[in-house]
């Protein structure tokens, strides 16, 4: 609000005037005071304070508090006011000043006190309290606020009176001092500013209990008033004070007065701010009388001002404008309730009733078009629309226009079930537009979200988006719903969710060309379709992300690696010949990439790491799917890996290509080539890098060889087995030879014992896992390859004492009771294994009920890499379970 009520450049120069002190900040301290650095400028200034000093700190926290945030600014305001008292006393305590100077100036500090109070503490208060009309914010404070305005004004006003009589009595004494002139002024603006700081006290004092209190401040108002009018000329500030005595008319209930002296002030006043603020309280007195036709007249031109057209200095004509508006929609819902009070005494009981609810349905209906405006809009339009309804009420009893602001209240109150309800009500109830329907719609996804039912808000704002696409919200919507969507698929990784997901950004992609978040969703479509399986979709959303797109590299990228996966999940449904033309094709194009990639010039460091990294891991898949079963191009593919130790040396996929390029070679017959490569890989390390080096070689390897017995690939597994057996003999005779840290033997030989298992030739291995477990018993990895080894070792003559030994090694590492959480894959795996040697114990029966246990608690049996072992171990043991039925049965 405007608050015109004191001119405290006036006070500062007369101060300064009266106390004729030498202290005069200079520019850095000037600063310091217009931008509020209150401790910066304690610090600055000397020990030995003058009261000049207290000022300036004084107006500093004053400018600090009125920035300070809203939960720190009570505590601000707190310290600027204790920095006030402190100026007042210390011009009590200057002793160059005479008994008429220290007065004047600790009446000028008081005033400005207490103007802080009420332009600077209370204005937000005051002007929220305005705006609702006093139905929002925090009554009581702002009440106590003005009330220590107010005594601030009474002790500057007892020391004015003081001085006058003084000054009556010693005229002279005031001419020596300097006085005279500025002792009237004070006398003026301190009682103008009482007024008003009266006005607003008396207009907060709303509880019937405080009458008298408020009766007594409407009377002091009025007095400084009527007594600034007397003596001041006809001029902007009596204007004021005209303006000032109309609003205490009509708060003391003569409305009618008060509209009189309003349109007289209106014929004579030319200050388009106090015209403004005049028509305003013109409105508000004639909607006291009920005269809603005039006040109607009064709203539309104020309205209709053309608030771009103002100058700088006329810009508070824009906050009555607004006011106007509120009161546009306000005053049918006044009316309204004139209509009821009406209905209650009169015979036409039925048809005022109808004319009050058709009132208050069309100033809601303003209040809708208020909100739309947005900023403080929606909030103030709650407060209107809810002032007098009872959000507990039955919702079948409510206005139309009145469901969605009860919905909201009850949605913040965190009240959702009963929010639900009532929304359901306006979905269902006839002739509701589609606007608000829309709205209802859209406020039951956001209530059923903030009360944790995310899948099912994700899935209405889906929903409306979907369904109301020209809705203001539907942006909005879809904008919730993607977020919605792809927090519950990254929880869940489900494919079901990541296709909704999907179903979300393709509609923001193709139907709002101007969404905020549409370059993000063209980035998420494809990955979210790639998700759930919807490749060949997925492969063509990533080719249409645009070259202009932060992530069109990525996207380049992972347009081909959908293909890929395209093309394994239809390698069962693809012939051999187009399998091997399709393979052939897409290396080509991942090779492609990988070479263009690395002389292309990157636009950001980010995005060169992530192309580089791109374009070493399309080396690596070119090479792979050179070497799938049936293309078996081993020798494209060692031409394609011969680069990448020179491209992408610090690469973490070294260890995948090593591996891969000693299968290409091996499958090429170039031993010498793998031998050699593993030399010179060992060669070029570092002695501190051997360990680690020697694990890019095994671990490459190993998981290569633990890949293709996770894809069922047996066969091809024990052909990188066997001719793996001369790299790792090599690895382990340069560990032996070059007396390498315990950790690179360690590696070395449970290499060497890992491929010999996997070769058919456990038996070697098993002094190596041996030596393994001696040296760290706790060693799940060395205990896994141990029992391995021993099972692998056994023969159709093996004595059940070597079985037994088998059975013992996986029932250890079965002991873990973690090992299922911890590690599903080793723990299936161990069972299985298990298994295996009870039934070469011919303990079939026993097989038989353990399978059929664990489907009990895991029908899945592991997942698809372990149930079809554990179907074929159940189909053996059922064999030979039904051949020795018959022996059982005679030994029972």
């Amino acid at each position: 609000m405007p608050r015109q009520i004191f001119l405290l450049a006036l006070i500062v120069a007369f101060i300064s005037n009266v106390c004729a002190l030498a202290d005069e900040p200079n520019a850095e301290q000037a600063r310091m005071i217009d931008e509020g650095m209150v401790e910066a400028l304690d610090a600055a200034l000397p020990k030995q304070r003058t009261p000049d000093h207290l000022s300036w700190l004084a107006r500093s926290a004053r400018v600090k508090a009125s920035k300070a945030p809203l939960d720190a600014r009570d505590a601000a305001w707190e310290s600027a006011v204790g920095r006030y008292r402190a100026w007042i006393a210390g011009i009590d305590n200057q002793s160059n000043l005479n008994p008429q100077q220290r007065a004047v100036a600790q009446a000028l500090a008081r005033v400005e006190l207490a103007d802080a109070h009420v332009s600077y503490w209370a204005a937000p208060l005051l002007d929220d309290f305005e705006i609702t009309g006093g139905r929002r914010g925090d009554i009581p404070k702002l009440t106590r606020i003005l009330q220590a305005a107010v005594v601030e004004h009474r002790a500057a006003q007892a020391g004015v009176a003081e001085l006058l009589e003084r000054y009556e009595r010693s005229e002279d004494e005031f001419l020596a001092s300097g006085l005279q002139h500025g002792l009237s002024r004070l006398r003026l603006d301190a009682r103008y500013q009482f007024g008003w700081t009266s006005l607003y006290l008396a207009q907060t004092l709303t509880d019937p209990k405080q009458r008298d209190e408020r009766s007594a401040a409407l009377k002091v108002a009025d007095d400084a008033f009527a007594w600034l009018i007397d003596r001041a000329a006809q001029s902007t500030t009596q204007q004021r004070c005209r303006l000032g005595r109309a609003i205490v008319l009509r708060e003391a209930g003569r409305a009618g007065d008060s509209e009189q002296q309003l349109r007289d002030l209106l014929s004579t006043a030319t200050d388009l701010t106090l015209r403004a603020h005049s028509r305003y309280e013109l409105i508000r007195a004639l909607a006291a009388q009920d005269k809603f036709g005039e006040a109607r007249e009064s709203i539309s031109q104020l309205v209709n001002t053309d608030t771009a057209r103002l100058l700088p200095e006329e810009r508070g004509v824009t906050y009555y404008v607004e006011l106007a508006r509120l009161w546009d929609a306000s005053i049918d819902l006044v009316e309204a309730a004139a209509l009821r009070r009406r209905a209650a005494q009169s015979n036409a009981r039925e048809p005022l009733l109808q004319q009050a609810v058709a009132k208050r349905e069309q100033g809601l209906a303003k209040l809708d078009k208020l909100r739309e405006r947005g900023g403080d809009w929606p909030g103030v339009a709650q407060v209107y629309a809810l002032s007098g309804v009872d959000i507990r009420s039955e919702p079948r009893q409510l206005a139309t226009g009145e469901l969605p602001y009860v919905a909201r209240a009850l949605r913040e109150a965190r009240r959702y079930r009963e929010a639900l309800v009532v929304l359901d009500e306006l979905v269902h109830r006839a002739g509701v537009d589609a606007a608000m329907l829309g709205d209802a719609e859209f406020e039951a996804a956001l209530c059923k979200y903030e009360a944790g039912e995310i899948s099912e808000a994700a899935a209405d704002f889906a929903k409306f988006a979907g369904s109301r696409s020209a809705h203001p919200r539907a942006a909005q919507a879809l904008t919730n719903a993607f977020r919605l969507y792809a927090r519950i698929a990254a929880e869940s990784q489900a494919p079901a969710d990541y296709q909704n997901l999907a179903g979300v950004l393709m509609l923001l992609v193709q139907s709002f060309p101007k969404h905020p978040d549409r370059a993000e969703a063209q980035w998420w479509l494809p990955v979210a379709l790639q998700k759930c399986g919807k490749l060949s979709e997925a492969a063509t959303q990533f080719a249409n992300v645009p070259q202009d797109h932060p992530r069109y590299e990525e996207a380049r990228y992972q347009r081909l690696v959908s293909e890929r996966m395209l093309l394994e999940a239809q390698r069962e449904q693809t012939t051999g010949g187009e399998f091997v033309s399709r393979a052939r094709k897409l290396a080509e194009q991942f090779d492609r990439y990988s070479r263009e990639s690395l002389d292309r010039p990157a636009a950001s460091p980010d995005t060169e790491k992530l192309v580089r990294e791109t374009s070493a891991e399309a080396c690596v898949i070119a090479a792979e799917l050179l070497m799938l079963q049936g293309v078996g191009d081993d020798r494209a593919a060692a031409a394609m890996l011969s680069r990448f130790e020179r491209d992408y040396p610090n690469s973490a996929l070294l260890s995948r290509a090593l591996g891969l390029r000693i299968r290409a070679n091996i499958g090429i017959g170039k031993f010498d080539d793998v031998i050699a490569s593993v030399t010179r890989f060992l060669g070029v390390a570092s002695p501190d890098r051997v360990a680690p080096l020697l694990a890019i070689v095994t671990d490459g390897i190993l998981n290569e060889l633990d890949r293709l017995d996770g894809e069922s690939q047996s066969d091809a597994a024990r052909v990188l087995a066997a001719d793996a057996i001369a790299v790792f003999e090599q690895i382990a005779a340069w560990c032996r030879d070059n007396s390498a840290e315990v950790s690179a033997t360690r590696t070395a030989t449970r290499g060497l014992a890992e491929v010999y298992v996997l070769a058919g030739r456990a038996a070697d291995a098993v002094p190596l896992a041996r030596s393994l477990v001696a040296a760290d018993a706790r060693n799940g990895d060395y205990q896994r390859l141990l029992a391995l080894a021993l099972e692998g070792a056994l023969t159709a003559q093996s004595p059940p004492k070597d079985i037994e030994a088998a059975r013992d090694a996986w029932s250890r590492l079965l002991a873990d009771e973690s090992l299922r959480q911890r590690a599903p894959d080793r723990y299936w795996e161990a069972r299985l294994h298990f298994l295996r040697t009870l039934l070469r114990l011919d303990r079939g029966l026993e097989v038989v009920k353990a399978i059929e246990q664990d489907r009990v608690w895991s029908p899945d049996l592991g997942g698809r890499r372990w149930r079809a072992r554990f179907e074929e171990l159940m189909q053996q043991a059922v064999g030979k379970t039904s051949t020795a039925q018959p022996t059982e049965s005679r030994g029972r």
